[in-house]
């Protein structure tokens, strides 16, 4: 079960990693274009209306909460990746940080689910309370040496 949850933390840090290149994309103007032209070209006006507003609701953060953005998710991705790599070679304290971390998010999904209740959302619930449950009681029954 660590080596499962280990390997949802590095895809996790994967597609992290693909967002954040992803938003950092968006500062260059031939992407935007790019995508303009493929709005455009959509062929339903619903389709076309539905992207130009996604479109229009990313460029509008500006070139400075771009970046912010970009480089927020790089930095959630960078602890994701050693959560994964840390839970892979069963270290402690990669319990400790996934159990904490995963944590903090529960409030937050909570949160967002008594706003817009959907499957995808309860899923994601569902899985962190279910690796905060396993690594609490797996931290608390499994002696591990006080080297670590």
């Amino acid at each position: 079960m660590l080596k499962a949850i280990a390997v949802l933390k590095l895809l996790e840090a994967l597609v992290l990693c693909a967002t954040g290149i992803a938003a950092l994309e968006l500062l260059r103007p031939d992407i935007i274009k790019g995508l303009e032209d493929w709005a455009a070209q959509l062929p339903l006006a619903s389709q076309q209306i539905l992207a130009q507003h996604l479109l229009d609701s990313l460029t509008g953060f500006g070139p400075h909460r771009i970046k912010a953005v970009g480089i927020g998710v790089f930095a959630y991705a960078a602890l994701f990746l050693v959560e994964g790599i840390g839970l892979m070679r069963r270290k402690r304290w990669a319990e400790w940080i996934t159990v904490l971390t995963t944590a903090l998010l529960v409030p937050a999904e909570v949160w967002e689910l008594t706003r817009h209740v959907g499957p995808a959302k309860l899923a994601a619930l569902v899985i962190n309370l279910l690796v905060v449950w396993y690594l609490v009681h797996r931290i608390r029954s499994t002696p591990h040496p006080a080297t670590e």
